[in-house]
């Protein structure tokens, strides 16, 4: 099943896709949108999968009288009540709506639709739950994150109606990082007060020794080194903020965990969004490699926009 209703010719608007089931979560994930006051003018793409009631997930052609058949019918009039209620929220004079109901699961259903319409954000809510259920229940957030070849939002209700929304943009001061300015500064969220560019100085005196290996007088001055050439890196995407017309300050800290030190340089800033760029990452690369959104996926609550550069 695939139903699309108010198709509009919108190519050179921002798209975005969001996925709504009438839960918390999916009001989070209209509410955070609509907060960031992005790019205009947006084409909306709401999704409502509705998933199998048997539990081998598939669909089977159920007679009408069947009672599963029922059920699959309130299934779907449920979600696309849901889906006329969120267009009526999120459409207005530079934003149009589109909607769409497809079977299968969420996260398969959102990253194919967000395939066909080439869109530039997918957008998902996240009830706050802990690792053990997401491990048991599985997480749509999560999956997204992992293989979802698009930018992706994961909302959370971290920011209250008429506080600050401020934004902490993760860096590495790589290539990627500097592509990742790039497509913040082309989604345009005006809705954003102040961000913060942080960097994570991972450098230890181990390691430093181990860069000066057999002149110990020059670990001092490596460790100056660097520090200030995270420093200079750091200032220069604060530079490229600002021309875009943000309000940006660099931010440099220590730590040996760096998604450690993203939550806590989150806390003490008082923000609402994490930016992180990142590669969607299989199950080995994971395994070895270990991936640092995840693990600030898991350890924080707040919204996380993830770039994918």
């Amino acid at each position: 099943m695939n139903e699309r209703i108010e198709e509009r010719d919108s190519t050179n608007a921002l798209r975005i896709v969001i996925g709504i089931d009438g839960s918390t979560a999916g009001d989070y994930a209209v509410e955070i949108t609509k907060r960031l006051d992005l790019r205009v003018p947006q084409h909306y793409v709401l999704v409502n999968a509705v998933e199998s009631v048997l539990p081998d997930g598939t669909f089977p052609p159920f007679r009408h009288e069947h009672p599963l058949a029922y059920e699959m019918q309130e299934r779907e009039s449920a979600g696309m009540a849901h889906l006329k209620r969120a267009c009526e929220r999120v459409s207005d004079r530079d934003a149009k709506a589109e909607e769409w109901q497809a079977h299968g699961e969420p996260a398969e259903v959102l990253k194919r639709v967000a395939a066909e319409e080439k869109a530039d954000l997918v957008v998902a809510g996240h009830n706050r739950r802990n690792a053990f259920d997401d491990l048991v229940l599985g997480s749509v957030a999560r999956e997204l994150l992992r293989e979802c070849d698009h930018h992706v939002l994961i909302a959370r209700p971290s920011a209250k109606p008429g506080e600050g929304f401020t934004a902490v943009i993760a860096t590495d001061v790589s290539a990627e990082a500097e592509r990742c300015i790039d497509a913040f500064i082309n989604l345009r969220p005006q809705g954003i007060d102040k961000v913060y560019v942080l960097t994570v100085n991972e450098l230890d005196a181990g390691a430093a020794a181990a860069l000066v290996r057999g002149l110990p007088h020059l670990q001092h001055k490596a460790e100056q080194w660097i520090a200030e050439g995270l420093e200079k890196d750091c200032r220069a995407l604060c530079a490229r903020l600002e021309e875009a017309g943000f309000e940006a300050e660099p931010l440099v800290v220590d730590g040996g965990d760096v998604a450690d030190a993203i939550s806590k340089t989150c806390e003490a800033t008082r923000a609402s969004l994490v930016v992180v760029a990142s590669r969607p990452h299989g199950f080995w690369d994971r395994l070895l490699n270990g991936s640092v959104t995840e693990e600030v996926f898991a350890q924080d609550t707040r919204s996380l926009l993830v770039l994918r550069p």
